[in-house]
């Protein structure tokens, strides 16, 4: 009898087109789309002293998860309340800082959806180069 290794799917991310942005975080989010974004976007305020705001890419998870990422630098400098100091590159803040602002408005209202997207997004995370960052960011 030969043991079968059981493999966890590769978990990959698609760039929304401009012509599908609008709609999409609706689409992820529902009526918290707004909450999700605004605590998402604060908390870049919070960890990147000289992030001034600007576009946001959209990410589409083959999971069903989603996050956003600024599109302004290639790499932020991050400094939490956690006292992490890093530096993390666009994509990584971006995971990072929606993984918060889906951690505060699922704990304020605590909706199933919103901490399946979470999870979608852990498991996309885990894999990502910056994981170790990512997470220490975040504890």
């Amino acid at each position: 009898m030969t043991a079968t290794k059981k493999t966890t799917p590769v978990v990959t991310a698609s760039l929304v087109p401009e012509h599908r942005r609008m709609c999409c975080v609706f689409r992820y989010f529902g009526r918290f789309s707004v909450e999700v974004e605004q605590y998402t976007q604060a908390t870049m305020r919070e960890s990147c002293e000289a992030y001034t705001g600007g576009v946001w890419d959209y990410y589409e998870l083959s999971n069903g998860g989603f996050y956003m990422a600024p599109n302004g630098a290639e790499t932020y400098s991050v400094s939490r309340t956690n006292y992490f100091e890093g530096e993390l590159s666009a994509e990584a803040v971006g995971i990072m800082t929606t993984l918060a602002g889906l951690m505060i408005t699922w704990g304020r209202y605590e909706v199933d959806m919103l901490g399946l997207r979470y999870e979608s997004l852990i498991d996309y995370a885990r894999s990502h180069a910056e994981w170790s960052l990512i997470r220490a960011a975040l504890d």
